[in-house]
């Protein structure tokens, strides 16, 4: 059967040809070279970039000067010399990090002044390949023609398999079993072939074999003893599950011939029931926009990355992929999310979203109409950076963290939460019976799960709600005899007597009375000097204009005398000194925020800090007002705030 292969492999066997018909003169290759930085990068317009050029050049040219000959061949294994020679120099003289990743830019900008200047003008026959392909290619061509055969087949057209076993016995009695194995008509995804072909990668190293037709039985077994020796046996049966898709096609297919696995039992990989969430409580703080700032770029571009994340369930690299003609405002104020298939896992038909939250709507249309257009987007991407450009997965992901630590928004493991964590939280808090709004068929197709067995096994039968008894005692509407019935009268006194009624309260009324109550029922022994205290929540949203974290806030307590810890081991929760957390908002400011105010130099400014008196908690520095004061009064008469010098623009010639 002939396949069209279209993949990733079928250019690694452009390696054996030449770069160019003949090798280069030095001094031709590094006039070429000045040429092409002139060319690209016109000192005029680009400054930077052409003084950065000609630094790559001369580096080059150091490197062709330790060479023992004046005849330059190009290809790939050159440039590889080049980068040891880098590396192997700034390890001579000790140089740190920054300097060999800095120095090492020299090797790409040289492949891009080849790439984009001598094979327009057919200097060269072949563009040269970066670093990473020349490696994934290379290794490539050291495996066997038939284990190249399955790879390039697989990755072109890997397909499901059914597999069905059937038993023998030899001369001697004993029992063994063959695997009959038939393509289904059904495709692999894309992200599952390479991901197979990767692992497969993997285990040949392992194995110290280039050849899948080597493998044996006893190879299986010794893969399996390494890994369980470093006590990661369920990553070695992913890796060998990558492994049998691969040889399951090629046996039916009539590549293969023998089959290590036949006879060769593999358990079945454990699937993670439990997934780390977001607690209710948690989300409230995200969800809450009375304090949001609507026209700070950052604060509600993160805002509405992490709600829509959690409101869709969407991975992050669909996320990336939005555009503004992905998003509909329909007739009744409702949003309509189109996703097309191909950024979806799985290569699966469009999808379309209907935003269930309503402050997801409220932070699309603050971004989209109010803030986004101030950036001047060079894009139709939704979301976008402060530059215009389109985000990239690792922006979201930092956009996420840093929205989440200033909100002191954590998971149910103590973690600061990733992106992906929110495709988990809404799927544990709204699927019946123990979250809402939607049933378990619905959650399943709003994440894209094929299985619906596994999403049930993880989201239903082992949801982390349902054996929290702190959930069912604190986040469950009810009226007052049916939250009688499952909690005892003096837990929720205080919360009865506070509240007009339990039925229509919400879950941040039910929390915050629960804490009023546990606070003003402390013995008076473990109050903070009999004084007035509050909790952790509330001292960090109180110091929120001195961006202090809750971690830092935290150690610098208990180190003052101004935090106790209460309750049970495992059940913690820590309070304040009332009086003196709204003292240190009212009477200190940041150093950030005093460093952009103060009229003088940097320098100026920092020596006139040592006369100030100041509190140090974690990263953050805070001035005394007062003191701080006396700043502003000494420096109105020396110094005096400098125009900012004009950008220069040049015109399109």
């Amino acid at each position: 059967m002939e396949y069209e292969i279209v993949n990733k492999y079928c250019d690694a066997h452009n390696l054996k040809t030449p770069v160019s018909k003949t090798p280069f003169h030095a001094c031709e290759l590094l006039s070429r070279l000045n040429e092409a930085a002139t060319f690209i990068f016109p000192p005029v317009k680009r400054k930077l970039d052409y003084t950065r050029t000609l630094a790559s050049v001369r580096l080059f040219e150091r490197f062709l000067d330790s060479l023992a000959t004046s005849e330059i061949k190009l290809d790939e294994s050159m440039f590889e010399d080049f980068r040891s020679t880098i590396e192997d120099e700034l390890k001579k003289r000790d140089g740190k990090t920054y300097q060999l990743r800095e120095a090492i830019k020299a090797v790409d900008c040289i492949r891009y002044l080849i790439n984009e200047y001598f094979y327009p003008r057919r200097l060269v026959l072949r563009r040269i390949l970066g670093r990473r392909v020349y490696l994934k290619y290379q290794r490539f061509l050291c495996l066997s023609a038939i284990t190249q055969k399955l790879i390039l087949v697989f990755e072109s057209d890997g397909r499901k398999v059914k597999v069905t076993k059937k038993y023998f016995e030899d001369a001697k009695g004993h029992e063994f079993f063959r695997l009959e194995i038939k393509r289904k008509a059904e495709k692999l995804s894309g992200c599952n072939r390479q991901s197979s072909i990767t692992s497969v990668f993997t285990v040949l190293a392992v194995l110290d074999k280039t050849a899948i037709e080597d493998i044996e039985q006893k190879d299986l077994e010794r893969f399996l003893d390494t890994y369980r020796e470093k006590g990661k046996q369920e990553t070695a049966k992913n890796y060998l599950a990558a492994l049998f898709s691969i040889v399951a096609n090629g046996t039916d297919l009539g590549i293969l011939k023998n089959n290590p696995f036949d006879n060769f039992l593999l358990e079945r990989r454990k699937i993670k029931s439990r997934r780390d969430f977001i607690m209710p409580d948690q989300m409230e703080k995200l969800l809450d926009l009375k304090l949001l700032n609507r026209e700070d770029s950052r604060e509600v571009r993160g805002r509405c990355l992490a709600v829509l994340l959690y409101d869709t369930g969407l991975r992050v690299s669909a996320m990336t992929k939005l555009r503004l003609e992905d998003l509909n405002e329909l007739a009744d104020s409702r949003y309509q999310l189109t996703v097309k298939g191909k950024y979806l896992k799985g290569d699966k038909e469009d999808t379309v979203f209907y935003i269930l939250f309503q402050e997801t709507r409220l932070l699309l249309k603050n971004w989209i109409h109010l803030v986004r257009a101030k950036l001047n987007p060079k894009t139709d991407h939704i979301f976008v950076s402060t530059r215009g450009k389109a985000l990239t997965a690792s922006g979201v992901r930092n956009i996420v963290y840093d929205c989440c630590r200033r909100l002191n928004i954590h998971t149910f493991k103590g973690k600061t939460p990733s992106p992906h964590i929110f495709r988990h939280t809404l799927a544990t808090l709204n699927t019946e019976p123990y979250g809402k709004s939607l049933s378990p068929r619905l959650m399943q197709q709003r994440l894209g799960h094929t299985d619906f067995e596994i999403f049930e096994k993880i989201y239903v039968h082992n949801n982390p709600l349902a054996e929290m008894k702190e959930y069912k005692r604190l986040y469950i509407k009810d009226s007052k005899e049916s939250v009688f019935d499952k909690v005892s009268k003096g837990d929720f006194f205080g919360i009865l007597n506070s509240l007009p009624s339990v039925k229509f309260a919400s879950i941040r009324e039910v929390k915050e009375a629960y804490e009023r109550k546990v606070a003003n029922t402390v013995p008076e022994e473990n109050r903070i000097s009999g004084n007035e205290v509050i909790g952790e929540d509330e001292a960090v949203s109180a110091l929120a204009s001195l961006k202090v974290d809750y971690r830092s806030l935290r150690c610098w307590g208990l180190r003052e005398g101004l935090c106790q810890r209460m309750g049970e081991k495992g059940r913690q929760k820590f309070v304040y000194d009332k009086a003196r957390i709204s003292g240190l908002a009212k009477n200190h400011i940041g150093s950030e925020e005093a460093l952009r105010k103060f009229r003088g130099s940097r320098t100026e400014f920092y020596r006139r800090l040592k006369r100030c008196q100041t509190v140090i908690i974690g990263r953050r520095r805070l001035i005394l007002k007062n003191d701080y004061l006396q700043f502003l009064i000494d420096d109105k008469d020396q110094y005096t705030i400098r125009p900012r010098k004009a950008k220069l623009e040049y015109a399109n010639v």
